[in-house]
């Protein structure tokens, strides 16, 4: 085991964790590698940024081929994939010729 930087303990374990976020009533999960504390009074959580990243990348794709142009979700795209406005405008133009 690893050393927990929380609690200080040598009690961290690589495990799968559920990771779970909603978009314009649509769930998007996924079980992804994370580093768990298993002291059960401290029981901290770390999932490595670029592992979030690839999985907000999913999503974003998933959006844009599900045909979801609202507001909110226009927005988490712009944001994850780092467009501007124009950008998306013309990638979903694309998309949607």
């Amino acid at each position: 085991m690893k050393y927990c930087t929380h609690c200080e303990q040598n009690t961290i374990k690589e495990e799968l964790f559920k990771q779970t976020r909603i978009i314009e009533n649509h769930t998007f999960s996924m079980m992804l590698p994370a580093q768990i504390c298993k002291n059960p009074d401290c029981k901290e959580g770390h999932i490595k940024g670029v592992t979030t990243y690839y999985w907000e990348i999913s999503i974003a794709y998933s959006l844009i081929a599900m045909g979801i142009r609202t507001s909110t979700a226009k927005n988490f795209i712009k944001s994850v994939m780092g467009l501007s406005e124009n950008e998306l405008d013309k990638l979903l133009e694309e998309v949607d010729s």
